[in-house]
């Protein structure tokens, strides 16, 4: 896992202290007494709030955090209600949710604090569960926040939904969405906390490499692809070659394709020489998940998600066993972490994970080409 949430609103308080958190915890300061009476206070106000949300398991911690994944995934297929420390992950982002509760229509997310109100940070908190469980296809009807009440003043036995407020925060956590990175699938990027290369912000996605697959009228299928080398900025020739690989009048496909129109946008911002020709496969990108998205194609076995984790064993099943066959890069998380760390490898090793890298954008877009196939025989 490369993210969790408490990084996440880490980076979005500093930059610099999510740096050091990730590389070089050593030089942090360790917890003192009063942090951790407030971590302690903390778990108290979690398992009360939880009675809130009666009859639900918790899922029990582990650093193995596939058990802890799977686990979650095995409570909501048997139809459990509330579940608390709900673990999921997507591309990399680990998320737990305080308490999630499930109904035939849709999830609720629900985030426990201590507070006495709404800090703008819990905001950022409930948004990157909301991104990844809706990155998930999962259909999310709430998000809220429950924090204590401190008007209360108790009687006789503890009230707890007087304790409690639950404060619904749900537009506010969709406004915030479109400032959440999203990792490339297709067409890969990585970040770098510090800036290395001019024009670059703090984890910015730069991307480094993309895979096309060109069905021609006649069904002849070609593949083309592009990977950058490691510890150089090769934006401009990366924009280069997908315009040359990409001619301006032709549709393009891409899965939930938000991410590529954004990453082809900024390199049309970049590159003015380039922009016209960018901007025209924009325009013309059509997105393959809308027919999932719209139940227009649904079946038991997507388990009522149109996320490509759901689809593509739905519809290609052969292709699970090939992802898990692949040495060295097997989803898009490990993509990024490789490319990332690649110049302090030897040569031959470099070239092993080259080779890996190649191979894993290629079955993407291979993935894609599948599904389509799928689709036009029905």
């Amino acid at each position: 896992m490369n993210l969790s949430k408490s990084l996440y609103t880490k980076g979005i308080q500093c930059f610099k202290a999510l740096w050091l958190k990730k590389y070089k915890p050593s030089v942090l300061t360790p917890p003192d007494e009063q942090a951790q009476a407030i971590f302690e206070t903390g778990n108290i106000v979690g398992d009360l709030a939880c009675q809130l949300f009666p009859d639900g398991r918790e899922v029990p911690y582990t650093t193995k955090y596939d058990e802890m994944i799977t686990t979650t995934k095995e409570w909501i297929d048997e139809g459990l209600s509330n579940i608390y420390e709900a673990t999921f992950s997507y591309e990399g982002i680990l998320i737990m949710v305080d308490i999630l509760k499930v109904e035939s229509d849709g999830i609720s997310i629900y985030e426990v604090k201590s507070s006495t109100e709404v800090k703008d940070i819990y905001l950022d908190d409930v948004s990157i569960q909301y991104y990844v469980l809706k990155n998930l296809g999962f259909s999310i009807k709430s998000a809220s926040v429950v924090h204590i009440n401190n008007e209360y003043v108790r009687g006789e036995s503890l009230e707890l939904d007087k304790l409690f407020k639950i404060v619904d925060v749900t537009s506010e956590v969709q406004n915030l969405q479109s400032n959440i990175p999203i990792i490339l699938e297709e067409f890969e990027t990585y970040q770098q906390a510090i800036p290395q290369y001019k024009g670059i912000k703090p984890f910015e996605q730069i991307p480094f490499q993309y895979s096309l697959h060109i069905e021609y009228e006649d069904g002849t299928l070609e593949h083309k692809e592009y990977l950058s080398e490691d510890s150089q900025d090769s934006k401009y020739e990366l924009a280069q070659k997908l315009c040359e690989d990409i001619p301006s009048d032709v549709t393009v496909l891409a899965y939930n394709m938000s991410f590529e129109k954004g990453v082809i946008k900024r390199l049309a911002n970049l590159f003015p020489e380039l922009s016209s020709h960018l901007l025209a496969i924009n325009e013309n990108m059509q997105d393959l998940m809308v027919a999932f998205q719209k139940k227009w194609y649904v079946t038991p076995s997507m388990k009522g998600s149109y996320s490509i984790k759901y689809v593509l064993p739905a519809l290609v099943p052969e292709f699970e066993k090939v992802y898990k066959e692949l040495e060295g890069v097997q989803n898009g998380s490990q993509a990024m972490n490789v490319f990332a760390n690649m110049s302090k490898l030897d040569e031959d090793e470099k070239l092993k994970l080259r080779t890996s890298l190649l191979e894993y954008c290629k079955l993407d877009t291979l993935a894609m080409v599948k599904i389509l196939n799928k689709l036009k025989e029905t």
